[in-house]
């Protein structure tokens, strides 16, 4: 007879051989890529954590219970609750209608088929397949409508286990129920199937059974095998006939079905009581009690996961394809686990959560930094307490560091505890103030190549060699910072320090120089300073930006996307992990170098990073690529030469297509038959991806017009389409790598849209001939009729309308524009009133501040000034009433004028402005001045306009010379965008022909090009242009000019060497003379007299023609002034008047005051007058035309030294 305890022993050995080959054959045949959370919490990825996310009523769910989570074949998570059943693809959380008796979701089950059958609490059970749905219920045989449990055996039959026994349906469709004496009310909570096809159940009472052939062959009670009454069973995949069966008193018994406890392999798992869930997942055989999740490791150990947001009424849980673990519970929702690069130390070493300031290795431990003293943890993650924690107390640590000789430094910020150092025999020495800190506040440490250290303290830098200061910094004058964030010894063997508002000071030696804004920094506050020596630039991290160092220079990184950033380290692929407030930034080096950052990446709380990374931390970086960073709950750990992207294939699918409010089915095929219709077209897409990629999904309607939409997964949105066209189509869904560079995955479907009547190829062509044939014929009926005719007069009517309203135009852009001079001349006399004004007694940076305003007031007039002329000299140009108003004039006076103000304005834009002038230029000439003036400035004012960098150019020559003529030749070149041969003669069109064409160079050229090409024909002269794309153009102004002095101008300059810096000094003083104004507008009146203030003249008013006649009837005047609207556009009143002032004064020089030129000077001289001047008065020429009239003993000429007297 055999022993029993050798039975015994023998079967506890066969029972943990195949629970250990459970878990290597769980892994193979489950064919997981190994990166979802369940392989991540269970240790089966080296270097990868894990983070949990819990859905409820705030972020999806309708309600904030749920029972039961089936992750389906297709891809998608199927969800029951109370409020009913939901199907989650990823980003929507779609709840399925209740019409078809899904009110409350109990249990799923997923057979051979890909069929869903749902189990309710009280509506029986529902089986979807695809769109279409059966259902069973009391009426077909169901013992209850409270459904439990589903499994199916070899045969395909599905048995139901509900709250009230059992039942099952064949391939058939039908419903039998299965009776059996032994299970009669029973409320079977589980059912489950092995390889071989029979089905195992466990009841509320802790009943176990076997079916066998829709049978229930065998039946146990937790009694008969030994055991507490048991609460879970999981049935071995690999090993039939083997379960995993848990008691209410904490243990798992492993073994064949229907062996007693003793014989079975015994897990003790507490403390751990009443397990309510068990199944096999990610190659690990996990559980869930009410309160708590766990796994068995290989070592037959129960590990619990902490830090889980369910922690009561959790139900059940489960894996989806991606190898993530969902579980859910009544009453808190649902949470799923995933992989995460980012491994929380604190939490693994069951640390408190604290904000941490620094970390640092230092042999096989971890030193940790934090707000409120320091802790250390070895490589097992067990925290060490000792003396240098005891001594360190709740001081905040700022910095650690370790140097050459092992000793690890510690820099404390309170408990005036300064900086701490601990040699390798556990020696503890204090620097502080009282031994010659600078500070016993410490912000940064870094080890020097000679193996001293460098201390930045809140109040300058020291340096330590041999456990002694032997150097600081911080009351040198240069220093007006001390508080020093960051230090940084580079190649060169300089210190550069960074400041926390007064930029980078570079100790080199004893000498010491500072960078700052002006130098290049956007901020003065430094919070990071990085040696690269692979890339040889010094990294710079500023409170409001990315920039770096070379070769003395500081360059911004305009291009990174975010600008709070902390700190920054280089991985081996040559990519910077820039730790920010927002996360953590990956990028190429050399995109940041060049300023060309458009592949980014950014891991944040919301994909996987523990916590936020504390400001101004330092955190440490192992050769092999770990990065410990310093968080505000702890610290996270990754490496960053070895991450993991996650690249596994996602599943995608299509979520629905509507047409208008229809929703389209596919057909047997899998095709979407769209109707013949004009309504919207929506398509959405699911992409069910779970893990923490979020990667970029692009869909797109092949066949169709547009690119389709590419956003990252969360931010998926419908594609819409208005007015399809009939047609096949295939919608593709596609998943990108994350540089969207290459395509992981495209899922094509193929829609077809029937065409309507009128879009078939034939009813089309029919409708067409129909309307040609109709349209024809109205046509010819029409022509047949009066239409020539009437034609004829509506043109001849419009031609004369357009006539009328060209006329019109004309007269109210002459009369407009005279209106508007009136207002201008005020403005640029009282602007010119101001920038006459004396400095004396007056804050110089308050003068300087008018004197500027004062400019800009003066080039905006200028501005408006020349529109308006441009506008009448277009008008006359269009009447033919434009003509020349010749004088003498000085040719560097006109070239001064001219370049001067230019200079200024390519100067703002940073453009060369080159002068060339020909030596041999007469000193005078005669011709009309204020027209070459305005071809010159229009020219230059054009060129440095479009020029964007280079420069302009202006050359003037004397071509030939004959007599006591000579031919100029004018060139203003620019280095600009160029134009096209064929646009070249359009640029001189007044109303902008050239516009359309001239978009592509950004070019509007206005009326200036016309009008100055017309005064280059007036003058007998021409204007042409040539130019070169890419290159620039250049314009070419010839004319010829009457001789009156032919001394040559020599080396041109263009300031009057003569003339002195200074407040305004008039051109002549004569307090015995006296002018008179008349006018009827008071501002002109003022405007004048204002001006001739500084000659002293006596100003007399006349307001009005007939106070004019009186006050010149009785007194002497030198000269006369008087406004041309006195005449009222009447060639009678103005001969009456001439007539009148020759009776009275007849010597009386009267000069006529006008906003418009058009009339000329000749004109009024003809009539009897002195001259003309124009508005806006110009001040010198007002003051040497009275100069004309008065003698030399009446006045005197000021020296610039009396100016402003």
């Amino acid at each position: 007879m055999r022993n029993p305890a050798h039975k015994s022993l023998k079967s506890l050995i066969l029972s943990a051989v195949c629970f250990l080959t459970a878990f290597s054959a769980y892994s193979v045949q489950k064919n997981f890529d190994k990166f979802g959370g369940g392989f991540a919490a269970t240790g089966q990825l080296s270097g990868i954590g894990y983070t949990s996310k819990l859905y409820d009523a705030t972020n999806g769910l309708p309600t904030s219970d749920a029972n039961y989570i089936l992750g389906s074949k297709d891809g998608y998570v199927w969800l029951g609750g109370y409020n009913g059943v939901i199907r989650y693809d990823g980003s929507y959380f779609e709840r399925l209608s209740t019409s078809a008796g899904l009110t409350s979701g109990r249990t799923f089950f997923e057979d051979s088929q890909n069929r869903i059958w749902v189990g309710t609490n009280d509506n029986g059970v529902v089986v979807m397949e695809g769109e279409k749905a059966r259902r069973y219920t009391y009426k077909d045989g169901l013992p209850a409508s409270s459904i439990r449990s589903f499994a199916e055996d070899k045969a395909g039959t599905i048995f139901i286990a509900t709250s009230s026994g059992l039942a099952f349906v064949r391939d058939t469709g039908l419903l039998y129920p299965l009776s059996d004496s032994r299970l009669i009310k029973e409320e079977v909570t589980k059912l489950e199937a092995d390889s071989t096809g029979k089905v195992y159940g466990q009841t509320t009472n802790g009943i176990i059974f076997v079916i066998i052939n829709r049978n229930i062959t065998k039946v146990y009670t937790s009694e008969e095998l030994g055991m507490q009454r048991i609460t879970a069973m999981l049935v071995d995949p690999f090993n039939p006939g083997k379960l995993y069966l848990c008691d209410e008193g904490g243990s798992i018994y492993y073994g064949d079905f229907g062996q007693k406890s003793s014989q079975m392999l015994k897990i003790d798992i507490l403390p751990v009581k009443s397990v309510q869930w068990i199944s096999y997942e990610c190659g690990r055989v996990w559980i869930c009690s009410a309160s708590q999740i766990g796994y068995i490791d290989s070592d037959k150990k129960l590990i619990l996961l902490q830090n889980l947001p369910l922690t009561s009424a959790i139900q059940m849980l489960t894996s989806d394809y991606q190898g993530n673990i969902w579980a859910c519970s009544s009453t808190q929702g649902v949470i799923k686990v995933v992989s995460n690069n980012f491994v929380n130390i604190s939490r693994e070493a069951k640390l408190p959560k604290k904000t941490i300031y620094a970390n640092c290795i230092h042999g096989d431990r971890l030193y940790i930094g934090t707000e409120t003293g320091l802790y250390i943890i070895d490589r097992d993650k067990k925290e060490i307490k000792n003396k240098l924690t005891e001594f360190i107390g709740d001081s905040r640590i700022r910095c650690l560091s370790e140097d050459k000789e092992n000793n690890i430094w510690i820099g404390t910020f309170t408990n005036e505890k300064g900086l701490v150092c601990q040699e390798p025999d556990g020696k503890i020495i204090s620097f502080t103030t009282k031994n010659g800190m600078p500070s016993n506040m410490i912000r940064t440490l870094k080890i020097s190549r000679d193996g001293s250290l460098l201390c930045g303290t809140n109040n300058g830098l020291a340096i330590i060699k041999d456990k002694k200061i032997i150097k600081t910094f911080g009351t040198e004058e240069i220093i007006k910072n001390p508080i020093l964030l960051t230090v940084e010894e580079a190649s060169d063997g300089k210190i550069y320090a960074g400041s926390n508002g007064d930029g980078i000071y570079v100790i080199d030696g004893s000498k010491i120089t500072r960078y700052g804004r002006d130098e290049g920094l956007t901020s003065d506050v430094v919070m990071r300073i990085k040696e690269d020596r692979k890339h040889d630039v010094l990294w710079i991290v500023t409170s409001n930006s990315l920039q770096y160092m070379q070769h003395g220079m500081i360059k911004n990184v305009s291009s990174f996307p975010y600008n709070n950033n902390y700190d920054l380290y280089l991985n081996k692929s040559d990519e910077l992990w820039v730790l920010a407030s927002s996360g953590i930034y990956t990028a190429s080096a050399e995109d940041l170098l060049s300023d060309e950052v458009n592949d980014y990446r950014l891991y944040t709380v919301a994909n996987g990073l523990p916590s936020t990374v504390t400001a101004n931390s330092f955190s440490t970086l192992e050769p092999n690529g770990n990065l410990y960073i310093c968080c505000r709950e702890g610290v996270t750990c990754v490496n960053i030469n070895d991450y993991s992207e996650q690249t596994s294939q996602a599943k995608a699918a299509v979520n629905s297509i509507y047409c208008g409010n229809k929703k389209i089915m596919p057909n047997e095929k899998g095709v979407y038959i769209i109707p013949a219709s004009k309504e919207r077209i929506k398509l959405t897409a699911s992409v069910m991806d779970y893990t923490m990629s979020n990667p970029p999904v692009r869909i797109f309607l092949e066949g169709a017009d547009g690119d389709g939409i590419t956003v990252n997964r969360n931010a998926l949105y419908p594609l819409e389409y208005t007015g399809l066209s009939y047609g096949s189509y295939r919608f593709h869904i596609q998943v990108l790598s994350h540089n969207k560079k290459e395509v992981m995955l495209d899922k094509a479907i193929e829609i077809i849209k029937t065409p309507q009547l009128y879009e078939i190829f034939f009813v089309k062509v029919s409708l067409i001939s129909m309307l040609v044939l109709i349209a024809g014929f109205i046509v010819w009926r029409t022509m047949k009729s009066t239409v020539i005719t009437k034609q004829y007069r509506q043109i001849q009517q419009a031609k004369e309308e357009a006539e009328l309203a060209n006329k019109t135009k004309s007269r109210f852009l002459s009369n407009m524009s005279q209106e508007i001079i009136t207002p201008i001349n005020t403005i640029m006399c009282m602007d010119e009133m101001i920038r006459r004004e004396n400095a004396k007694d007056v804050p110089k940076d308050y003068f300087l501040s008018v004197m500027n305003y004062g400019q800009t007031i003066h080039t905006a007039a200028e501005s408006l000034l020349n529109l308006i002329n441009d506008l009448l000299e277009m008008t006359k140009i269009e009447s033919g009433k434009f003509s020349l108003s010749e004088t003498e004039y000085n040719v560097k006076d006109l070239l001064r004028s001219v370049i001067i103000s230019n200079r200024i304005k390519s100067s703002d834009k940073d453009l060369r402005f080159d002068v060339s002038i020909d030596k041999v230029l007469p000193s005078r000439l005669y011709g009309d001045v204020g027209k070459i003036k305005h071809v010159l400035l229009n020219l230059l004012s054009n060129a440095i306009k479009y020029t964007v960098e280079g420069g302009i150019s202006l050359q003037i020559s004397m071509e030939s010379r004959t007599n006591d003529k000579c031919d100029l030749c004018i060139r203003v070149s620019d280095t600009g965008n160029g134009m096209k041969p064929e646009v070249i003669e359009t640029i001189f069109d007044a109303y902008g022909a050239f516009e359309k064409e001239a978009k592509d160079f950004h070019l509007k050229t206005g009326l200036g090009l016309d009008i100055s090409r017309r005064f280059a024909e007036l003058m007998g002269g021409v204007l042409v242009c040539t130019s070169d794309i890419g290159k620039g153009s250049e314009f070419i102004f010839t004319l010829t000019q009457k001789i009156i002095d032919q001394t040559p101008i020599g080396n041109f300059t263009e300031t009057d060497e003569e003339e002195k810096g200074g407040s305004y000094t008039p051109e002549f003083i004569a307090p015995d003379a006296d002018v008179i104004v008349a006018s009827e507008n008071f501002t002109n009146l003022s405007s004048i007299e204002n001006l001739l203030k500084a000659t002293k003249v006596f100003v007399t008013r006349a307001n009005g023609r007939q106070d004019f006649l009186d006050k010149i009837r009785g007194n002497q005047f030198n000269v006369a002034f008087i406004d041309h609207l006195l005449f009222e556009n009447d060639s009678k009143v103005l001969e009456e008047i001439v007539a009148q002032v020759k009776r009275y004064e007849p010597n009386l020089p009267v000069y006529v005051i006008t906003e418009n030129a058009s009339s000329g000077e000749d004109f009024y001289k003809s009539k009897g007058f002195g001259g003309m001047l124009t508005l806006p008065v110009d001040p010198v020429l007002l003051e040497k035309t009275i100069m004309r009239h008065l003698s030399k003993e009446m006045m005197e000429i000021p020296k610039k030294d009396k100016a402003g007297e």
